[in-house]
């Protein structure tokens, strides 16, 4: 992270998981409070505003852009642009005890009542979710194209019942989906001070609603 023996920085040279680890970990800011469970999206969301119960991933600001992030499909599957993340923020949702972040945040395929909600602004998610084993470049890590997270709303089945949140629309036309009608691969927008509804638009570009339950 402070250059090589010669002290150049070579940002197209390969880095390592514990890197990537140090570079989370520069990023995050691990709040007093551990990961507890939620008993309704409001809730959630009021978590999400107050920064309590949470772990959350910081400051990741945005290192370039699109030229339109909305609908357009090229911009989901050809990893070349980059990851804008305001304030991720991830909560767990199974377990009462303390858990650390770097377990989860290092999301597999079957990643298990989880929900990772962004805060402020818009954020690009890939089709594929980030591997610590697969080799990146410092470069890669740098501008975000191969920072790979889930999307910024992952619900368990069972969890789309219990915090009352409708299934995605239009899932067959979805070819991230992989047949999961607890998944889904888009980007939210949530306020500091979230109204009622809050959209998303998949890559599709397919735009739908989530009700917040009263």
């Amino acid at each position: 992270m402070s250059g090589y023996e010669d002290f150049t920085f070579k940002p197209n040279g390969n880095t390592t998981r514990a890197e990537v680890a140090t570079i989370h970990i520069r990023f995050m800011d691990t709040l007093k409070k551990a990961p507890t469970d939620f008993t309704g999206s409001q809730e959630l969301l009021e978590v999400a505003n107050t920064g309590t119960n949470i772990l959350t991933i910081t400051n990741f600001k945005e290192l370039g852009g699109y030229k339109d992030v909305l609908g357009k499909r090229h911009t989901y599957a050809n990893n070349t642009g980059v990851a804008t993340i305001e304030h991720a923020i991830y909560v767990d949702t199974t377990s009462s005890k303390p858990k650390g972040i770097f377990k989860d945040m290092f999301f597999n395929e079957k990643s298990e009542d989880s929900i990772l909600l962004n805060k402020g602004i818009f954020a690009i998610y890939y089709e594929y979710t980030f591997k610590p084993s697969r080799d990146v470049s410092i470069q890669s890590i740098a501008n975000g194209s191969d920072m790979h997270f889930t999307s910024n709303f992952i619900v368990n089945k069972s969890k789309i019942e219990k915090f009352n949140l409708s299934s995605p629309i239009n899932t067959s036309k979805n070819e991230f989906l992989k047949g999961e009608t607890y998944r889904y691969w888009a980007h939210n927008k949530i306020g500091t001070q979230p109204g009622r509804q809050f959209g998303s638009r998949t890559d599709d570009g397919s735009l739908f609603y989530y009700e917040v339950p009263k």
